[in-house]
C-alpha cells in the first residue's frame, strides 16, 4: 500500500474492491402484542446504519425504521417495532446501506401480533416471493426502492351510533301530557309517549297506564314489561310487585331494589324499613345499622340480637330470691320484677 494513503481511503478502496455492502443475518423475530422484536448479527465491512423493511405482502415491502450502526461485525443489535395491528400478517427483513448503496435482502420472515400473549412463532419464508421486476443489488436478490418511513399507528375504532329504539306495534295508550301515543318500549320493557319521551307503567289494579314520575315505591325487576310496586298488605315495610307478588326492600345505600327471595341472610326487622342482612366478618349484621348483630334461632330464622347489659346493671339475683321468699316481691307492667311494691297515687279527700 502506498505510503500516502490513509486508513480510512484504504478502508473505501476496500469496500469497493468488495464490491457489495454486506447485508445483516436476521436471528430472531418474536412477535408480541401489537409489536414485534427484530434481532440480526452484524457482518463484515462498512455499514452506515440499517432499514427495516415491512409490508402485509412481499410485494408491498416499504421502508419502515432506519437504525444507525453502533455496533461491531459479529454483534447482536434488537429493535422493538410497535403499533402494529394484532391479527394481521406481516412481512419483515433487514437490508444494510452505506453511500447510498444497499445491500441484498438476505431473509425474510413472516409474523402476525397477536394480543391474547398466545404468540404463533415467526417463520422464514423464502426470497422466491420477492417480486421479480424489483431492483436487484448486491447478490442477486432484489430489494425494494427506498422510500420514507412510515409509522404504523393504529387507527381509532370509531364508536358505532346506538341503535335505534324499538317499539312494540300496538298503540296502548295516549299521553296525557302531549297528547302522542304511548306504545311498549322494548329495551326498557316499559310504555313510553313517542312524542314526549315520558315513561308509563300498567297499574295491576285497574290496567291504568301512569307515568313512573307519579309512583312512590318504584317499579318491579319481574315482570316484562314492569308494573308498579305497591306496599305490602301484610307488612308495609316491605314491597310488593303488584302483579307478580313478588317482595322487594330497598339496598341500604338507597341504590336500588333487590328481591328478597335473592337475599341469603334475608332482612332486619331492626328499622322503620326493612333492609337486607349482609355477613360482616363473622357476624350477620343489618346492612343499614352495622352494629346490630342477628343470630339464628332454633326454626332457622334471623332474629335480632339484643345487646348485653352492663355491669352492674339490674336487680341483685339474691335480693329479688329473699323477695320471692318474703312474698314481697311484685310484677310491674311489662312482665318486669321487682323487689318493692310501686307507689299508689294518692287519693285526693272529698271536701
Amino acid at each position: 500500500m502506498p505510503e500516502d494513503i490513509r486508513p480510512w481511503q484504504a478502508q473505501q478502496s476496500f469496500q469497493k474492491a468488495a464490491g457489495a455492502v454486506k447485508a445483516p443475518l436476521i436471528m430472531e423475530v418474536v412477535p408480541g402484542s401489537g409489536s414485534c422484536q427484530i434481532s440480526w448479527t452484524k457482518r463484515p465491512g462498512i455499514i452506515e446504519g440499517y432499514i427495516i423493511l415491512l409490508g402485509p405482502d412481499p410485494a408491498q415491502l416499504i421502508d419502515e425504521m432506519q437504525v444507525k450502526d453502533e455496533i461491531l461485525p459479529g454483534e447482536r443489535q434488537t429493535i422493538n417495532l410497535n403499533c402494529l395491528f394484532n391479527g394481521q400478517t406481516y412481512f419483515v427483513a433487514v437490508i444494510a446501506f452505506a453511500s447510498g448503496g444497499r445491500s441484498e435482502i438476505s431473509s425474510l420472515w413472516k409474523f402476525v401480533p397477536n394480543q391474547s400473549l398466545l404468540h404463533r412463532k415467526a417463520e422464514k419464508v423464502p426470497l422466491n416471493l420477492l417480486p421479480r421486476n424489483s431492483v436487484v443489488q448486491g447478490g442477486g436478490v432484489p430489494a425494494p426502492a427506498r422510500q420514507e418511513p412510515v409509522l404504523h399507528t393504529p387507527k381509532p375504532i370509531p364508536t358505532p351510533p346506538p341503535p335505534p329504539p324499538r317499539y312494540g306495534p300496538e298503540v296502548v295508550a295516549i299521553c296525557g301530557g302531549c297528547r302522542g301515543e304511548v306504545v311498549l318500549k322494548i329495551e326498557r320493557r316499559l310504555y313510553v309517549c313517542r312524542t314526549c319521551q315520558v315513561e308509563y307503567v300498567q297499574r295491576a289494579s285497574d290496567d291504568k297506564f301512569i307515568p313512573t314520575r307519579l309512583l312512590t315505591d318504584g317499579i318491579c325487576l319481574c315482570c316484562e314489561p314492569r308494573r308498579p310496586l305497591v306496599k305490602a298488605p301484610a307488612d308495609e315495610k316491605i314491597l310488593k310487585c303488584s302483579k307478580s307478588g313478588e317482595f322487594y326492600t330497598r339496598k341500604a345505600d338507597q341504590s336500588g331494589l333487590v328481591k328478597i327471595s335473592e337475599l341469603e341472610y334475608g332482612i332486619c326487622s331492626c328499622c322503620v324499613f326493612r333492609y337486607p342482612l349482609v355477613r360482616n366478618g363473622n357476624n350477620i349484621v343489618c346492612s343499614n345499622q352495622p352494629t346490630r348483630i342477628y343470630i339464628r334461632n332454633s326454626a332457622g330464622q334471623w332474629i335480632f340480637k339484643p345487646p348485653e347489659p352492663e355491669s352492674g346493671a339490674g336487680v341483685d339475683i339474691d335480693e329479688i330470691d329473699r323477695a320471692l321468699a318474703e312474698g314481697s316481691a311484685v310484677m310491674l307492667p311489662g312482665g318486669v320484677l321487682s323487689t318493692n311494691s310501686p307507689r299508689r297515687p294518692r287519693r285526693r279527700r272529698r271536701s
